[in-house]
């Protein structure tokens, strides 16, 4: 277990002193929400055609809950973004320093869990460590039967009251559980309309750490 959290603490703290990217995403959400998938997504989806972007569509078929954490770096439209997915048992704190996007995965289709998932948002971004970070939900599982609405979402979890308060930057989207297909691109189309993709092209539109500093 030492060995581990040294492991993590140092690729941690490599990512925070390099200037080499511009923006540090952190990716939370309960268990089995979808978020390692959602990782894959986000690197397929930036890959062009080929050898790379097929592994990617593989790996979505076979993921794990995760233990500790997984990390990408993604380039879009010539920025780098550093892709952290960490797991829901790990001390979160630890991630925040830096942190400049928060991407909160929600599972539509689990109404069940919908007062947890509250209550996990709310302890996490009530941190002060994330009060100026911006935060993307996405609405996973979209395409499952009785999964709800983003705009569902947005009312339950009582984001515009909420969120408006800390005049935080946020927004809201829908995404699908089935991994997408090597036609699809970044920039999608009214059928495809993934969140995946339009959360890359919110993120890139707003400062960098370069340009923010």
């Amino acid at each position: 277990m030492g060995h581990f959290l040294s492991k993590v603490k140092h690729r941690w703290n490599k990512s925070k002193s390099t200037t080499d990217y511009d923006y540090q995403v952190i990716m939370f959400g309960l268990d089995h929400v979808g978020k390692t998938t959602i990782l894959y997504k986000l690197q397929a989806m930036t890959c062009k055609k080929g050898n790379k972007a097929e592994q990617f569509m593989r790996d979505m078929k076979h993921t794990v809950p995760t233990i500790g954490f997984n990390c990408e770096t993604i380039t879009y439209n010539s920025k780098k973004l550093n892709v952290w997915d960490i797991g829901s048992k790990v001390s979160w704190r630890f991630y925040f320093p830096g942190a400049t996007d928060l991407i909160y995965v929600v599972d539509s289709s689990d109404k069940e869990r919908l007062e947890e998932t509250k209550k996990n948002f709310y302890e996490l971004i009530s941190d002060k460590e994330l009060e100026k970070v911006r935060i993307i939900i996405l609405c996973n599982k979209q395409d499952l039967k009785g999964s709800l609405s983003p705009q569902e979402i947005i009312d339950y979890l009582d984001l515009e009251k909420n969120i408006d308060k800390t005049k935080q930057q946020w927004c809201c989207f829908g995404t699908q559980s089935s991994p997408l297909s090597l036609t699809q691109t970044v920039k999608p189309t009214p059928k495809q309309n993934d969140g995946v993709a339009q959360c890359l092209q919110w993120i890139t539109s707003k400062p960098s750490l370069k340009t923010s500093g």
